[in-house]
């Protein structure tokens, strides 16, 4: 995957090109066509929020924190761990929204 970014007025956003057939962007894109996949906010204490949604009923993808290290990525969070999780389109009227917490 390839990505580029541009901030503007403190929101980043980020342009993502599939590099190959078989990756999750092309398969996106494939299945539902060019145009915006999803919106990624960052929270504080990303475990927090995960348990109280889930408490309301909110369906993760996965259903557990991803925990990644950002040393070798290009992803705008300050530190060199971080940990994402997504709410599933279902649980958001449709719309795939992603939570991201630096460390």
């Amino acid at each position: 995957m390839k990505v580029r970014s541009q901030v503007i007025d403190g929101t980043q956003l980020q342009f993502i090109q599939a590099t190959s057939p078989e990756s999750v962007v092309a398969k996106f894109i494939k299945a539902k066509g060019e145009g915006l996949n999803h919106f990624a906010f960052k929270v504080k204490n990303l475990r927090e929020m995960v348990k109280r949604l889930k408490a309301k009923g909110v369906k993760f993808i996965p259903e557990d924190i991803v925990e990644i290290d950002l040393a070798d990525k290009n992803i705008p969070i300050k530190g060199k761990k971080g940990s994402f999780i997504f709410i599933h389109p279902n649980s958001a009227f449709g719309v795939l929204i992603e939570l991201v917490e630096g460390k």
